[in-house]
């Protein structure tokens, strides 16, 4: 059976991120498996949380990144979700495990932060997907709406602008503006536009995700990326992991390094990278249903 692995450690996250993978599970009708990589004899709390949530415990030694990148790559393994950091009231994003692990995913990363809200299994899924026109973002975030494959489904397609970047069309007729949101969802998601919602607002990206995250109040924030954290990049996946409430999905783009070095892994130099193999990008397996 296909899995998703929670990677944990003996923080005060360990509880929501094992929450999370079985909130996550559900929907995509996966099999949830803990890991803990044990640092001078650490693993207790993991393993006590996995045992009381009735998942299998895997307890491993090495270096953190590289083990559970390592269980990552696992052709069952789906997804990976762990704690964006120990305490809430931390001053960074997230801890350098998380971090490292994140920078050269191939697969989906569900980061929990300590405080985070686990998504009701009572009722439809509702996504925030924050989106641009590029299209390798549109792609990633295609692809996971793609293998939801539920009715259930609440989509908001959030697209951000600057006052000076407004469309031309903004201050006239409503029709105008509903067509270019019909228009919008229609190349963003064409599987899901009849029922995508899609909210314009104007501001600062980082800033206006995170006032949509708390107006909104979604199950999960939903964020295609180029995998890039080196200094004066991703200031807006930063800004999120370091404030947001809500467990973040953080999707592999087809221009993600991470992707491009896992696929030196299988073919030659010269062979460009499948972007298009969902395998190895989305939650569900194929074949699979979901299960309400």
């Amino acid at each position: 059976m296909t899995r998703i692995l929670a990677a944990l450690d003996d923080s005060a996250v360990t509880a929501p991120v094992i929450a999370v993978a079985q909130w996550l599970a559900e929907q995509f009708d996966l099999e949830v498996v803990a890991l803990h990589v044990s640092e001078n004899g650490s693993g207790t709390i993991a393993r006590q949380s996995a045992d009381a949530a009735g998942v299998g415990f895997e307890l491993r030694e090495g270096d953190p990144v590289h083990v559970i990148r390592q269980a990552a790559d696992d052709p069952d393994v789906r997804a990976v979700v762990l704690g964006a950091r120990g305490l809430p009231a931390s001053r960074m994003p997230a801890g350098h495990v998380t971090l490292d692990v994140i920078r050269r995913a191939t697969k989906p990363v569900v980061v929990v932060p300590p405080d985070a809200r686990v998504p009701s299994t009572n009722g439809p899924i509702r996504l925030l997907a924050p989106v641009n026109t590029a299209r390798p973002s549109a792609d990633a975030v295609r692809r996971l709406l793609d293998e939801l494959q539920t009715p259930d489904l609440e989509l908001v397609l959030l697209h951000v602008v600057d006052a000076q970047h407004l469309p031309m069309f903004a201050n006239h007729e409503p029709h105008e503006e509903e067509a270019w949101r019909e228009e919008f969802a229609r190349r963003t998601t064409p599987q899901h536009a009849a029922s995508a919602r899609v909210e314009r607002r104007v501001g600062q990206p980082a800033p206006t995700i995170l006032t949509a995250e708390r107006d909104i109040d979604p199950d999960l924030v939903v964020l295609a990326w180029a995998g890039h954290l080196e200094r004066g990049r991703a200031a807006v996946i930063k800004r999120l992991l370091a404030e947001a409430t809500t467990p973040l999905v953080l999707l592999p783009r087809a221009d993600n390094p991470g992707r491009d070095h896992e696929a030196e892994r299988v073919r030659t130099p010269r062979a460009d990278p499948d972007v298009s193999d969902t395998s190895r990008t989305g939650l569900a397996s194929r074949g699979s249903s979901h299960q309400s």
